[in-house]
């Protein structure tokens, strides 16, 4: 299957147990992560600050007209916390478009089916709200003996999005990435998930940190090293070409397992892709040129 490329050098290194960078402006991660079961992470307040202490005011008849819920409603801000802004579908019904997640920073051991607030390493290092599973995984080929890895997915799950205009297909969203090793997953936790709030309430993290010495990662790429790397590999990269449209990217993948050499070239050009900022265009611009080309027609 074609698809376009993002965050795929993050992705392949997390599932192949490679070290990446740390999450900047957060602590070091510990080196044998560490797996909690805590309660909220306000619990131990007393009174209004607390936004659990609010939930035992409610009536059974209020609690019915309520909505769906597993988080608590925040008002203020408790030191060491910051607000994300939930600007898609992902985290119902827990957190709406156009809600605020509540994250505690300090809170940042790996809990087998909470929310946590993560950062990729690639590109622009977006971050992104999702739910973490622990699981044991079993023929690994790196690891004959049973692992503990770890799968990000969305809290609102599988779910169809709709019909492609085109014939009515059925979209659907929520797919999981993994598996993750416990070291590389923990590294993108910026904090857990504890609450939300109707405003951002002073103190919103932004979406990503954008990109990390842009200069020195767009010199770095080459975009024909790029394309001549995945096709020794077994890719087939093109250009999708649809008159009236700008020209989009994808890569159909090897039919066959790679070498452990193909695999590590691949990688190695990936985290150059990665750095990039340039690299997406410069590619497609590459790809025009040698004829690596599929056209469609217009709708």
């Amino acid at each position: 299957m074609a698809q376009a490329i993002q965050n795929s050098t993050l992705t392949s290194a997390i599932r192949r147990g490679k070290p990446t960078s740390k999450v900047k402006g957060v602590a070091k991660a510990q080196k044998r992560p560490v797996e909690h079961s805590l309660p909220p992470a306000l619990s131990g307040l007393a009174g209004k600050e607390n936004p659990l202490s609010a939930l035992a005011r409610v009536t059974g008849a209020e609690r019915a007209t309520m909505p769906i819920r597993a988080l608590v409603e925040f008002t203020t801000l408790p030191p060491g916390h910051k607000t994300f802004l939930v600007d898609d579908s992902s985290c119902r019904p827990h957190m709406r478009e156009g809600e605020y997640a509540v994250i505690d920073l300090t809170d940042r051991a790996l809990q087998h089916g909470e929310a946590f607030l993560i950062q990729y390493q690639g590109g622009r290092r977006p971050r992104r709200l999702v739910q973490i599973k622990k699981h044991i995984s079993r023929n690994l080929a790196d690891a004959p003996e049973p692992q503990e890895t770890w799968w990000i997915s969305d809290l609102a799950g599988w779910r169809q999005m709709g019909t492609c205009p085109d014939g009515g297909i059925p979209m659907f969203s929520g797919l999981s990435d993994g598996p993750c090793f416990p070291e590389s997953l923990q590294e993108m936790l910026v904090g857990r998930v504890v609450g939300y709030a109707a405003s951002g309430l002073g103190d919103v993290a932004p979406n990503a940190l954008g990109w990390e010495s842009e200069e020195e990662g767009n010199a770095a790429f080459d975009p024909c090293e790029y394309l001549d790397t995945l096709i020794a590999g077994g890719y087939r990269p093109y250009a999708m070409v649809i008159p009236g449209k700008p020209a989009a990217y994808y890569e159909t993948f090897p039919t066959k397992a790679p070498t452990d050499e193909a695999w590590d070239a691949v990688m190695a050009v990936r985290w150059k892709w990665s750095a990039a900022s340039t690299a997406h265009d410069r590619v497609i611009v590459e790809c025009l040129r040698r004829g690596l080309v599929e056209m469609r027609a217009a709708q």
